[in-house]
């Protein structure tokens, strides 16, 4: 299975910059899976899907890319500890793309320095 890079230090925490501007530090667990979508995004996914049936769509994937212009399939997953969802570092031109779906769908988004962002349902940076 093809997996995500990983961090240099595992036992260390991640410090992420959310949108508003606040550092959080979590275990963030690395290597992710690719193409592993969390339950809580296919959810937000489902009445968008349904919108998009009728022209093509055929799973979450194709949805999460309609909603964004991006295809994410190949670059984004989680991991089965955390239910987040984390990318690879991504392009500067391709970080508004991002930012723009996780207001869209109502998704906490942080970044860490090495421009890896995490979308994670509102309200779990508590961690």
């Amino acid at each position: 299975m093809e997996t995500l890079r990983q961090s240099p230090r595992k036992s260390d925490l991640t410090p992420l910059v959310t949108l508003r501007g606040r550092v959080v530090r979590v275990d963030l667990i690395l290597p992710v899976d690719v193409n592993r979508m969390p339950r809580w995004l296919e959810i937000l996914l489902a009445p968008h899907k349904e919108r998009f049936a009728q022209e093509w769509c055929p799973d979450y994937w194709a949805a999460l890319r309609r909603l964004s212009f991006l295809d994410w399939r190949n670059r984004w997953g989680s991991v089965a500890a955390q239910e987040w969802f984390v990318s690879e570092p991504i392009p500067f031109e391709e970080q508004r793309s991002v930012a723009n779906l996780a207001k869209r769908l109502n998704i906490d988004m942080a970044m860490s320095a090495d421009l890896r962002h995490v979308l994670a349902p509102k309200g779990t940076w508590r961690r």
